[in-house]
Parts: structure tokens; C-alpha cells; sequence
């Protein structure tokens, strides 16, 4: 399992940062750094096999508010060809990305929001062969949307996508099921202050779609249980850092049970290895940047493998095993 993330520098630059973690063997989490080449200064990072044909690619989307798609090789080296860019023009630039299929008709869709007081989440369906249909936006934004992520959070089957913006509120869309939502419904998070990024999955293993919300600010995780109505309840919460930027979720140890990647501002990532019940073993970091600002998990080789990417502003990089 690989881990995509973006990171920040000082100044921006002419080539996109996408860096990916790749877990060394299947009992412990040790990664090593891989470059991968780019055009545009990426921003956000997600994976999915976007074209279908069996290789995981890995779709970013810029300051800029371009969204581009790395189409992968599928080889040992998990090298990707030159950016194909999907769209142009979001508002305000993007801050944050999720992939998947909206529609239900097999192909993954992308979710992406753009931040500022006139912030938008929109919706590109994909018509196959990696070609995107023109955006769509999801209802009224909430104002400030910084993170977003996808699930069926009232068990009927559909994607839903929840949305957390910088003044500490968490928006629900019920999804139809044809790629279209309905409005949102909102509640507050217990981290009020600063910007909230978000991971989903059922990490207390009942069945039910839960959130965790990383906290900027505070440098908390807490885990958000859902109750298969859109509804979540406060679970347990740990500090992992001066800052949690940004998060993700996959089974880095293959033992069932959900882990964390969380982005800090200080460069460094950290791995949560999951309990099973909603709750996390000791963290263990890495610095890996001088900045995280967002993460994605995927298969960049083959399927017993898996990685953390990310992108930013300075020279991309994907992480491999030693």
C-alpha cells in the first residue's frame, strides 16, 4: 500500500510534487521516496484506475483549479505518463479531491472542492477511456470547503459526500445514486477552529460508514462515528503532532483493520495502525517534506502492495520499498 501526499514550499514552482509511501513488507511500515515528473504545481491527490484498464493513476488538481489525471504504467517501477488535464477553471483554485464511482455505472468520478467565501464542490462524471463530462456543483457550498471525501453514510446503497470547511463544520450530501445529491445537512465538529480534513471508513467494524476529522490547529484526530442515518457521535480522540494537515485511510499492515496516514505541517507523516474498534495504536512518523498539505493511499505496482502520494509545489516524488 503506497501513500500519495502534496507538499508545501516556500515559493511556488514549474513542476508538480506528487510523492508516494510504499509499505516494505506486509508487518511493518517502512517507506522510501520515488519521483514522479509533472507540468503544473498539483495541489490535491487522488488514486483510481481512471480508464479502466487495470492500472491504479493518480488524478491532482492545482492552485490554479486545474484538474489533471497521471495515467499509470503498471509497472515495477510505478512510473505514470504526462498529465492529461480533465478541466480548467475552478474557482478559487481547489482544496481538496476524492475519486469514486457516483453513478454506479463501474467508473470512478471525481469530487473537488475550491475554497474562499465563494467555495464550490463539484462533480465530474467520467464517460470512460479516462474522458471527463464538464462539472456540476453539489448544491450551496458550505462557505470555506477545505476537505471532502466520499461515502454511503445512510447504509441505501448511494455515495454520499461529507465536507468539512475552516470554520469547523461538517456538511452531509445525500447522494441519488445517478451522480446528483440532495442539500446538505451541517453540524459542527469538535475542533472548531482552523482547517479540518477528513478520511472515511468503517473503523470500528460495525457496518456503518464512520469520518475522522485531522485538526489543523490542535494537531487532534477524532474519530466520528456513524450511525447509518448521517448522523455521527464522538469517538475516540489523540494528538498526533504540532498540526495534522491532512489525512488518510487503508490497511497498511493487512490485518483487516483500518490505519491512518495523517499529514503534519511540519513535513513529517504519521501511521496510525488501527484496533478494529475505532481506536489507534502508538504513532509512529516520518519526515518525508518540509510541509504536508494532503494525502491519498493506492496500489502504484501490484495488488499485494500498497502506497501514500502526495503533491505540492517542488520536484514529485513517489515512495517505493527499500
Amino acid at each position: 500500500m503506497a501513500v500519495f501526499w502534496r507538499s508545501r514550499s516556500a515559493r511556488f514552482q514549474d513542476i508538480s510534487h506528487i510523492e508516494a509511501l510504499e509499505r516494505r513488507t506486509l508487518l511493518s511500515v517502512n517507506f522510501v521516496p520515488h519521483q514522479i515528473n509533472g507540468t503544473q504545481p498539483s495541489y490535491q491527490v487522488a488514486a483510481a484506475d481512471v480508464n479502466g484498464d487495470g492500472k491504479l493513476d493518480i488524478v491532482t488538481a492545482d492552485f490554479l483549479g486545474t484538474v489533471s489525471i497521471f495515467l499509470g504504467n503498471g509497472d515495477k517501477f510505478g512510473t505514470f505518463q504526462a498529465p492529461i488535464v480533465i478541466h480548467d477553471g475552478l474557482a478559487n483554485g481547489a482544496t481538496s479531491l476524492a475519486v469514486e464511482d457516483l453513478n454506479a455505472d463501474g467508473r470512478p468520478d471525481v469530487v473537488v472542492s475550491s475554497g474562499g467565501t465563494n467555495g464550490e464542490v463539484a462533480v465530474l462524471i467520467n464517460n470512460g477511456r479516462g474522458a471527463f463530462k464538464k462539472p456540476k456543483l453539489v448544491g450551496v457550498a458550505p462557505n470555506s470547503p477545505y476537505s471532502v471525501v466520499v461515502g454511503d453514510f445512510n447504509g441505501d446503497g448511494h455515495p454520499d459526500i461529507a465536507e468539512a470547511n475552516s470554520y469547523g463544520v461538517l456538511s452531509v450530501a445525500l447522494g441519488n445514486g445517478d451522480g446528483t445529491f440532495q442539500p446538505y445537512m451541517r453540524k459542527s465538529l469538535p475542533n472548531a477552529t482552523g482547517e479540518n480534513s477528513l478520511a472515511v471508513g468503517d473503523f470500528n467494524k460495525d457496518g456503518k460508514m464512520d469520518l475522522v476529522d485531522a485538526n489543523a490547529i490542535f494537531g487532534k484526530v477524532t474519530v466520528l462515528e456513524g450511525k447509518g442515518t448521517r448522523k455521527f457521535a464522538i469517538g475516540p480522540t489523540g494528538k498526533v503532532g504540532i498540526s495534522a494537515t491532512e489525512i488518510a485511510t487503508a490497511d497498511f499492515n493487512r490485518d483487516g483493520k483500518l490505519d491512518l496516514a495523517v499529514g503534519a505541517g511540519d513535513g513529517s507523516i504519521t501511521v496510525l495502525l488501527g484496533n478494529g474498534d475505532g481506536s489507534f495504536q502508538l504513532p509512529r512518523t516520518y519526515t518525508v517534506a518540509t510541509q504536508i498539505s494532503g494525502i491519498a493511499t493506492g496500489d502504484v505496482v501490484c495488488p499485494v502492495k500498497s502506497a501514500v502520494s502526495s503533491s505540492g509545489m517542488s520536484a514529485p516524488t513517489t515512495l517505493k520499498p527499500a
